[in-house]
């Protein structure tokens, strides 16, 4: 893996489905009210930052989101099923504590990299998935680029090119910064 550039990240505005904790993954659940304001709410910032394109995921939240988001530029969006969440099999639809539960995580561990889902993709399918698809897009289109995913998407970055496992807040800007040889992230927001 070579990313070769910095780029911006934004994840989807909140869903129904987080605010219940419900594995979404490839189910194409909308934003709510509070979502969509979360995505309207940052249009004023995406006019200050140099972006010349964005990738959206393909579901629904991601790009509407994207859309709202980026209202008030001219900022060519494009989907791209890539940068999609990771797909949870039979565990969409589920609240994350009946699955934490059912695999006896402890208080605290959200899921285990080395359990795949049923009917799933595998963690390494996944990261897999994502890390070849960002450097595709990134070597791809010229210039600054935004990509606007969820927030596993989100994880495998931080992980690959940071070493570590963080989480990102709906609707907030990132940018991932390549400096030599080295990476650093910081909030916007």
């Amino acid at each position: 893996m070579s990313f070769k550039k910095s780029f911006y990240f934004l994840r989807h505005g909140e869903t129904d489905w987080n605010v219940k904790k419900r594995l979404q993954g490839h189910m194409d659940i909308p934003l709510n009210v509070k979502g969509e304001e979360q995505a309207s709410n940052v249009a004023e910032f995406f006019t200050k930052l140099p972006i010349d394109v964005a990738i959206s995921s393909d579901s629904c939240r991601a790009n509407t989101t994207a859309n709202r988001a980026l209202s008030l530029t001219s900022i060519p969006i494009y989907k791209h099923s890539g940068i999609r969440e990771w797909f949870f099999g039979d565990w969409e639809g589920r609240l994350a504590s009946e699955i934490k539960e059912e695999l006896g995580l402890p208080q605290g561990l959200f899921i285990r990299l080395d359990i795949t889902p049923p009917n799933g993709e595998s963690w390494e399918e996944f990261r897999d998935r994502v890390i070849s698809s960002v450097e595709e897009l990134l070597n791809q289109h010229e210039g600054e680029v935004l990509l606007v995913a969820h927030g596993f998407v989100f994880i495998v970055l931080t992980m690959m090119l940071l070493d570590e496992n963080t989480m990102c807040d709906n609707c907030v800007p990132y940018h991932f910064i390549k400096q030599s040889n080295t990476w650093k992230l910081k909030k916007l927001v």
